[in-house]
């Protein structure tokens, strides 16, 4: 009878130590993988910036002739390395509601590329940039505009103006567009 009870004092102890090693391996995985989050979604950030680099006050009127400035920016967030290709247009529209595009009045203002390693995605903690480019314009003809900006991943895109803007207005190809008024010196 003694025997059983020191076997059963015995198992207990085993059992015990054993569930106490669960528990702080259990705790040491919880805490690697808050230290080591998977990022699960990949993706670009691309992105325009105005006045003092803030996400607003564009140039969005402007006299002929006159200067616009703002940033273009990318971040990669694709988990592997990745070459942009950038790709400014400027296309005349032919009313105030900029709802009709012509192609035939577009210009190719600007391109760039730029080979980005992949940076982690850091939901807390200050945002950081990781490629930024200053861009000067100045249109000369008063009216009404579209500034496109275009990114394409790898590979410079071949297709024209027109496919371009329907590959925009479809999402599937990053782009940024900003309305622009020029007006006459008065």
């Amino acid at each position: 009878m003694k025997a059983e009870i020191m076997d059963k004092e015995n198992i207990n102890k085993v059992l015990t130590g054993f569930l106490l090693l669960i528990l702080i391996i259990s705790i040491m995985g919880v805490v690697y993988i808050i230290k080591h989050p998977k990022q699960s979604e990949y993706f670009s950030e691309f992105y325009i910036l105005g006045k003092n680099g803030m996400a607003y006050d564009y140039p969005t009127e402007l006299y002929s002739g006159e200067s616009g400035n703002l940033t273009i920016g990318i971040v990669n967030h694709e988990g592997r390395n990745v070459t942009y290709h950038g790709e400014t247009w400027l296309i005349k529209s032919n009313n105030t509601n900029y709802s009709t595009i012509n192609a035939e009045n577009a210009v190719m203002l600007d391109n760039y590329s730029v080979r980005l390693e992949p940076k982690p995605l850091i939901v807390e903690g200050d945002w950081e940039s990781q490629f930024q480019k200053n861009y000067s314009f100045s249109i000369n003809n008063s009216g009404d505009y579209q500034m496109w900006f275009f990114l394409f991943k790898d590979n410079v895109s071949n297709k024209n103006i027109s496919k371009k803007l329907q590959d925009a207005n479809n999402n599937t190809i990053l782009s940024l567009k900003l309305n622009i008024a020029v007006l006459n010196w008065t």
